[in-house]
This record gives structure tokens, sequence and C-alpha cells, in this order.
């Protein structure tokens, strides 16, 4: 069985290059901007996740993946604020709420007083990320956005990240590190400072939010039901430098309706693609994929063992996720 790999990385879109497949799709009620050029996010979680436990933690019952969000009366909101409310507390003991398997569990702890004169309670935690992507689409009727095709995850313990706050901004790509040996390779680049919107949801099917400064007056393309696709050619959008997408040709070699997020098994074939990153690496998620003039789908992992392959995502799933962005702009 072939090894995966999540690609890590972000990336937005709006330019349409045209083609004999790429051409614009007609009027339906699933139309969207289409994507393919960089983004750079930064999130925030919602709380400080565990990430690692020494073997001298002072508490047995903290394991890798919970979320703490609060110590006795403090409220946890960064990695900074736990620090704080540990070393205040003076070796008394604290409670510690804690989020795990998305229940609400508390927690007693008694910091020890290190050799540093600082109070520790062994466990280290993150409360942030950021990256490089692809946008897949953009959303006029409802000014949403969404890349990726998979969710930010944090690197030691593989979770998606429950996030506070979040944020895109452009980004330009300024050099591609191939694939080799097994190695997956990645796009180089950087955040240009122009927001674009704010994250709203990181999940299974990617990121998700609302576009805050981003004109939206480019052409449309049709989103593809699952039941359109066909194995044979198709086209991808992505970036490989600075912050233009270009189409390149891959081959959809299996379709998979019942998975959740590895619905497309695609190849790439195009060879000035292939010469530049030998494959999908790392930066590409959240590419989309057109065939027959519909956006069908998205990039979302890389096949370790042979980087010419990777999964996408169907168009229609995130598409259908994006109908939630209308919820919150409302309940907001």
């Amino acid at each position: 069985m072939k090894k995966l790999i999540v690609i890590v990385s972000l990336a937005l879109t709006l330019i349409m290059i045209p083609t004999e497949t790429s051409a614009l799709g007609t009027e339906t009620d699933r139309e969207v901007i289409l994507g393919g050029e960089p983004f750079g996010v930064k999130m925030y979680c919602d709380g400080a996740m565990v990430v690692k436990c020494n073997e001298n933690s002072v508490s047995q019952n903290i394991k890798e993946k919970d979320v703490i969000i609060k110590a006795d009366d403090y409220k946890v909101e960064s990695t900074d604020d736990l620090t704080e409310a540990v070393n205040n507390s003076n070796g008394n003991r604290i409670s510690l709420t804690i989020i795990r398997n998305q229940e609400k569990i508390t927690e007693e702890v008694i910091p020890q007083l290190e050799s540093d004169g600082q109070y520790r309670i062994g466990v280290w935690v993150k409360d942030s990320a950021a990256g490089l992507g692809t946008i897949t689409f953009y959303r006029n009727d409802n000014m949403s956005f969404c890349g990726l095709g998979h969710g930010i995850c944090e690197s030691n313990t593989g979770t998606i990240m429950p996030i506070s706050r979040g944020s895109i901004e452009g980004a330009s790509i300024t050099s591609v590190t191939p694939n080799q040996n097994s190695e997956v390779g990645c796009l180089n680049g950087f955040f240009t400072g122009s927001e674009i919107g704010i994250v709203k949801n990181n999940c299974e099917n990617g990121i998700y939010g609302s576009l805050s400064n981003k004109k939206l007056d480019k052409p449309s393309i049709e989103v593809a039901s699952s039941d359109e696709i066909e194995k044979g050619k198709a086209f991808i959008f992505t970036t490989v430098s600075g912050e233009e997408p270009k189409e390149f040709e891959v081959e959809i070699k299996r379709i998979n309706k019942l998975s959740k997020t590895q619905n497309l098994v695609i190849e790439i074939t195009d060879e000035e693609l292939l010469s530049v990153s030998n494959g999908i690496v790392q930066g590409m998620s959240g590419s989309p994929i057109i065939q027959n003039n519909k956006l069908v789908g998205a990039v979302t992992h890389v096949l370790v063992e042979d980087t010419n392959m990777g999964y996408g995502i169907f168009a229609e799933t995130m598409y259908d996720r994006t109908e939630k962005i209308t919820e919150i702009r409302k309940a907001a």
C-alpha cells in the first residue's frame, strides 16, 4: 500500500486562462470564480494544543491532542496565557479545562518548580500555524472562498487545528523545490501582506472563509457534479512562479464516490510541470482540477512513492461547504 503525505500548504487563485477545455461555463446555480494562485494563511488555535508530553509530566492524564482552554480562572487563548497561569500558581494545584475528542473535561495538576525558577507542567503546546497553499475557488454570491481541500493539521500530532481566528493574504512563489528520491518538494514564496479574507472554518475538506478585500470581476465556471466526472484527460490550475496560475495537463485515473476526501486519483502528465516540480509538491493542495469546461475537484495529497500521482476531492463537496459561510454571515 502506498504511503500518503498531506500537502501542508495553501494557495489561492482567480485567474482563468482560456484553452480548449477551460472555456467558461454556462449560467447555472453553481458558478464560481476559479482559483489557482498562491495564498498565505495565518491561523490561531482556540486554546493551547498539547503536541508532546514529557516523561516527567506532572499529570499522566494530559494527552497529546488535548486543547487546554482554561487554567483555573484564566482563559487560555495562547501558549503565553498558559505559561502565565502556571507561573502564577506558585506551585499550587491548578484545574485545567480541556477539550478532548470534542468533549470538555477537567484535569488537575500541580506545577513543578524547575531549575530556572519557572513553574512547568511538563507539556509542549502550540497555538498557531502559518503556511502557503492554493485557493480552489471564490464565490461571488456569498463572498466566500475555499482552498487546500484538506484541513491544516498540527505537524506533530496530525490533528486538525481548532481555530479561534485566522486570515489569508496574497502570496508570491519565488522557486520550486522538486520532488527527489521519495522526498516531497514544495513551493517556496512569501506573503505579500495584502489581506484577502478571514478564515471561518478549518476541516477535513479544506479551509473556508469570507472575503474581506478581493475584487471578483473575473469570468465564472460551473461546478460539476460527481456524476459528470470521467476518467481521462483533465487540467489543473496551479502557480509555480509569481502570483499567476497556469494550466497543466493531468489524467484522472480513478474516481471514488464513497470516500469523503480521496475522490479522485490523478497523474501529472504535463512535461513542463514535471520538469519544474517532478510531480505534485507541497503548496499545490487546493489547485483546481478542470475537465470538460467544468470545475471537478481540487488536488489534496501526493503519493510519496510516485510523486506524479496524487488524490483530489470533489469540487461539489467543497461548494456545499461554502454554503455554510452564508449562514455564518447571516448569524453575525
